[in-house]
């Protein structure tokens, strides 16, 4: 009876504990959240710059975790089509079949932190939405009735590996309504979104 009551007691503390008292502190805010929300899993979406070359990607999942209580993350994962070709993922081995997928966007909130991470990754382009991130209005998603982004820079442009790669994405473009709207490679090259 002692051995039942005691393993009783046990497994009420235990259940007890494993909620997060945090909770409420990890939310995301609507603001935030829609960076994700703005896409749908299967979606393909297209980009090309003014000579006519297309650069394909597809939404493929939302993920969701939470670390310990203290950390609540989210990430939208892509897949380049018709072939993944590029090194900032990670690989997946299906049947045999190797893939890359990315994050296109991951936000995270850690507690008794008031800001939140939004991290944009892009073929080799890593970047993050923050404070200091560049507002523009202008004419270069008029076509699709945007007039104001922002323009995110790359952390990764000065790696001994990207120095000279005049194919690397030194910038995207990201708009309210359709999150990312365009790119710039080191060469200049703009790729904007097809509507």
């Amino acid at each position: 009876m002692k051995i039942q009551f005691f393993t009783l007691i046990s497994l009420l503390f235990l259940a007890s504990s494993c909620g997060c008292e945090n909770e409420e502190e990890l939310k995301f805010n609507t603001k935030v959240l829609h960076f994700i929300e703005i896409y749908n899993s299967g979606k393909i979406i297209y980009f090309s710059n003014k000579n006519g070359l297309m650069d394909t990607i597809q939404i493929k999942d939302k993920n969701e975790w939470t670390n310990n209580c203290m950390y609540h993350g989210m990430a939208l994962k892509i897949q380049h089509l018709p072939n993944n070709r590029w090194n900032n993922g990670h690989e997946i081995n299906e049947r045999g079949i190797k893939t890359i997928n990315q994050s296109l966007i991951e936000i995270g909130k850690e507690v008794y932190d008031s800001k939140y991470y939004i991290g944009i990754k892009y073929r080799n382009f890593y970047g993050e939405i923050n404070d200091s991130t560049e507002i523009r209005k202008d004419t270069l998603f008029n076509y699709c009735k945007q007039s104001k982004y922002m323009i995110i820079n790359d952390r990764n442009s000065n790696y001994k590996d990207y120095i000279k790669d005049s194919l690397h994405v030194m910038k995207v473009f990201w708009t309210n309504k359709f999150g990312l709207s365009g790119y710039q490679l080191r060469n200049g090259e703009i790729y904007r979104i097809k509507k």
